[in-house]
């Protein structure tokens, strides 16, 4: 891989030799046999370097994958749940060679991949795809894994969203779910990218095995991730127990009452009330007791907080840093590995104390942070469990972890559950116009209406066949109907659960794609490609004039208005995919396009011809099917479209209710800890009860 790219010279860089991602191969390759216990062991020791043997629920889950089950394993912070799946990658690649496919691990956050790479024993070959690369250096990486030169990729969920993504892929032997409990809605830190994964590793990946990886998760948390997931067979715990998933879920239900969080024995909790957190974060540094760690972690609540509270550290002699994500990836870096230096270090320029947002606990793989300082107050006890976690994973004698407790953090918690949550005017609103916007003939329509701005309907035929596409623009929506990108992609997704002639919700598409031609012109590029001549010349493949001035005004040039069919060099064309969806779909051969589809034969004719493609203006598209088409909705329909509203408007509530719950559980637990003397109380190495 390194020696393709260093083929290009002079900096510059032409079509020939810019590495070009294969298309996929869908063939899935079985291991000729099953390692036994004393192998593994032997890999463990010889290969990966670990004389200590397994650590609990490692092999467990190692040899339930290898049986055939996917697993959901649940292990504390610092437990060695990486080794899973890099195990994994290297015994497909020992076994299979060059035919055993990558390893895809679904990671967070930019700075754990790294991480997690730098930690990659020597015997795993491992790479990332991230949004910091160019594209040459994406398409050379892609490319390794094609050749087999890659067996282990980190990527974040919203990259294994595109479809140029998927269909460059090898052959995937396990999909590793790093953070699984953002799956979840109920979970501290959803997010909806993760939960959209589930569709794409099912449909498109469809890899050998799947694991799901967490840390920090409720009972209710870890059953709707086994339920979001789908076909977990067993879960693995810190003991070394696996139960089946059923058992497990079970077993869950009848501890919720008692919790589910462990904390590890060697982290000693503590907590203080304080009216003022910063004066209180300033005497506590400077105590007996934190003065000599030499690697704090503090945890605030917004970013101009970390270079506040960073700069007066300095000011008072305390060698201390800010981390945050509006830093730039270089100075988070920098931040990053001067701490990793840590305190003991100043002549090499090393930091006693990061002040840092919640991002930087998945984010730093350090065994010998002393103490963990949260100046504001957690989420819910999820977040303090993992934040806490990054305490003393070296298993040193014992950690301080100590809360600052004010109550108007409490209230600012109270506060943004509410404004997070979805209005009830707002889902209605939606799916009045998901459900009823008229749609436009494409046979006919000049151009796209939009409805209210954030939405546009275009149906494929008048049948019961008809494919119905309503594109919702992502930022219009979003402000339109008062809500963030986030909350709309949920909502989205509620719908697609729903049913009601929903056929699927497709995120990320956009809405206007922009064509380059270099080496050939379209008029020839469309005699000879048949999806390119569905799209680039109507009059030699539509059925009927009227979809022919569909296309027609689905094109168009940014030099002058002339005809698509007219050979131009160099030309630049923006398609309209919002109408050039439906106009597909009435074309012979076409009848059952996706958006997935649509992109997948974009990409297929850009790697075949060399012509630049340009995605501009995201959104979603809701795609549905037969008697859902209808102009005029019955009473009946209506009457079911106000039950889909209220069940949502009911999912919501119930959703914003458990937030809620989360925070009043963790601000009662972190009273009770500061209330109570440290050493006699029974929470410490123990259950922390919700």
């Amino acid at each position: 891989m390194e020696e393709r790219a260093k083929k290009r010279e002079g900096g510059q860089e032409d079509e020939s030799t810019r590495p070009q991602s294969s298309t996929r191969s869908t063939e899935r390759v079985e291991l000729p046999c099953v390692p036994s216990d004393d192998e593994l062991q032997a890999m463990l020791r010889e290969e990966f370097g670990h004389t200590g043997g397994f650590r609990p629920g490692q092999r467990e889950a190692i040899q339930a994958l290898l049986g055939g089950a996917s697993c959901l394993v649940v292990l504390p912070t610092g437990q060695g749940k990486s080794l899973i799946y890099q195990f994994i990658a290297r015994i497909y690649r020992k076994y299979l060679g060059d035919r055993g496919g990558v390893t895809v691990v679904v990671s967070p956050l930019i700075s754990l991949m790294a991480d997690q790479l730098r930690q990659l024993p020597r015997c795993v070959r491992g790479a990332t795809i991230n949004s910091t690369m160019t594209p040459y250096e994406m398409d050379a990486v892609l490319l390794g894994a094609a050749h087999g030169e890659i067996d282990l990729l980190l990527v974040a969920p919203e990259r294994l969203l595109m479809w140029s993504f998927q269909n460059a892929l090898p052959f995937v032997n396990l999909v590793a779910i790093d953070e699984a409990h953002c799956i979840s809605e109920w979970s501290h830190s959803f997010r909806p990218a993760y939960q959209r994964i589930t569709g794409v590793i099912r449909r498109q990946l469809r890899p050998a095995h799947l694991l799901a990886l967490t840390a920090t998760a409720t009972s209710r948390t870890i059953s709707s991730v086994v339920n979001i997931l789908g076909g977990i067979d067993v879960t693995v715990r810190a003991d070394g127990v696996v139960e089946k998933t059923l058992e497990s879920v079970q077993t869950q239900e009848e501890e919720t009452e008692r919790g589910s969080m462990v904390l590890r024995r060697n982290l000693r909790l503590s907590g203080s009330p304080t009216l003022n957190p910063l004066q209180s974060l300033l005497e506590l540094l400077h105590t007996s007791e934190y003065r000599p760690l030499s690697s704090i972690i503090v945890y605030v609540a917004y970013q101009w907080q970390t270079e506040q509270v960073a700069r007066l550290l300095c000011q008072r002699g305390v060698r201390a840093g800010a981390y945050h994500g509006g830093m730039s990836s270089i100075e988070r870096n920098e931040v990053q590995e001067a701490f990793v230096r840590g305190g003991g270090q100043a002549a090499a320029g090393g930091i006693q104390v990061i002040v840092a947002t919640v991002a930087f606990g998945m984010g730093i793989d350090k065994a010998d942070v002393r103490a963990v300082v949260h100046m504001a107050l957690p989420r819910s006890l999820e977040s303090y469990v993992q934040e806490t976690g990054r305490c003393c994973r070296d298993g040193f004698e014992f950690g301080l972890c100590h809360v600052l407790i004010c109550h108007a953090d409490y209230a600012r918690l109270r506060r943004a559950v509410f404004s997070d949550s979805l209005d009830p005017l707002s889902v209605g609103s939606l799916i009045g116009r998901v459900l009823f916007a008229p749609p436009q003939d494409p046979a006919t329509v000049d151009k796209v209406e939009t409805f209210g701005s954030c939405c546009c309907v275009a149906a494929s035929a008048d049948d019961e066949a008809a494919l119905r596409f309503t594109f919702v623009d992502e930022k219009q929506g979003a402000r339109e109907l008062d809500c963030g990108k986030e909350q709309l992609t949920f909502l989205l997704g509620l719908l697609e659960s729903a049913g009601q002639g929903v056929r699927g919700v497709f995120h990320g598409f956009p809405s206007k794609v922009k064509l380059r031609f270099f080496s050939r012109d379209p008029e020839s590029i469309a005699r000879e490609d048949a999806f390119m001549r569905a799209l680039l010349a109507p009059e030699e493949s539509g059925p009927s004039a009227g979809a022919s001035e569909a296309r027609s005004a689905a094109l168009g040039t940014d030099e002058e208005a002339i005809a698509i069919t007219v050979p131009c060099r160099a030309g630049v064309y923006t398609i309209d995919t919002r109408l050039a969806l439906p106009t597909l779909a009435s074309t012979s051969g076409y009848a059952s396009i996706t958006p997935p589809e649509f992109m997948r034969r974009l990409h297929d004719a850009q790697r075949k011809w060399h012509f630049a493609v340009e995605k501009q203006d995201y959104g979603h598209v809701v795609v549905m099917g037969g008697t859902s088409c209808g102009a005029e909705p019955d009473q009946q329909t209506v009457t079911s479209a106000r039950d889909l509203a209220a069940s949502l408007i009911s999912q919501i509530r119930k959703h914003q209710d458990h937030q809620l719950v989360k925070v009043d559980a963790c601000y009662l637990v972190l009273r009770r800890i500061a209330a109570n003397d440290n050493k006699k109380d029974p929470l410490f190495g123990h259950r922390l009860v919700q």
